[in-house]
């Protein structure tokens, strides 16, 4: 697969806004990272499909045992179903080069009508700190061409591999006359903390998913030098 078709595929909708899936170390579920934002109240209003359409089973919310915590950080995790074939990769916010290039990768709002409503900015690293990532988007898009791509995954392409480094949750001013062109998004960090309060899975780490994958290709390699053996 492409860069752009791995990023696809892992990007869903959140009810209004966007989400992007990543590994859990279990196969009893995986994640939805997204803006805290984006969700309803009650869990049985709470809405995601993937980019084919398909309604992903929900099965919990997480939310921070810290009330602080999510009055800081606008971001949320989703414990869907397991979905076997996703094999996300991330990056961490703090390495990431200055003016790095970014991708954010969601649904706006203005397009969800439309026969191609997934849509990627392209853009790059502006600032980081503290795990926030300021994002400046190529063609200083206004907030209507970024709505509804909140809680959309942000990525750094390298070597022809996205790299998840981040979560978008909203536009880099309060100001509506200056929202246009940069995008405010929370590191992975964020999602984790929450994961960690709640007692769950860790998210898999890159170099075990790549292991991971490894293993799959070593284990065809040794049954086709079976079947070989056995012609």
């Amino acid at each position: 697969m492409t860069a752009s078709e791995l990023m696809a595929s892992y990007c869903v909708v959140v009810n209004k806004g966007s989400g992007v899936l990543v590994n859990a170390m279990s196969q009893d579920y995986s994640y939805v990272l997204t803006a805290r934002h984006v969700l309803t109240e009650a869990n049985a209003k709470l809405v995601v499909t993937d980019v084919q359409g398909r309604e992903l089973k929900v099965l919990s919310v997480l939310n921070h045992t810290d009330q602080s915590h999510s009055d800081t950080y606008d971001c949320a995790v989703i414990q869907v179903e397991y979905i076997p074939t996703v094999a996300q990769q991330s990056f961490p916010a703090s390495s990431l080069p200055d003016m790095a290039p970014l991708k954010l990768v969601g649904f706006p709002g203005t397009e969800r009508g439309s026969t191609d409503p997934m849509k990627v900015q392209d853009g790059h690293m502006t600032s980081v700190r503290d795990h926030l990532i300021v994002f400046t988007v190529s063609g200083t898009p206004g907030k209507d061409a970024i709505e509804g791509m909140s809680g959309g995954g942000i990525y750094h392409v390298a070597n022809e591999r996205p790299y998840l480094v981040g979560v978008e949750f909203g536009m880099d001013s309060i100001n509506k006359h200056q929202q246009y062109g940069r995008v405010q998004c929370q590191g992975l960090v964020r999602f984790e903390e929450i994961i960690e309060a709640n007692n769950k899975a860790p998210i898999i780490p890159a170099y075990l998913e790549c292991f991971s994958r490894l293993r799959e290709q070593i284990f065809s390699f040794m049954l086709l030098i079976k079947i070989l053996l056995l012609v």
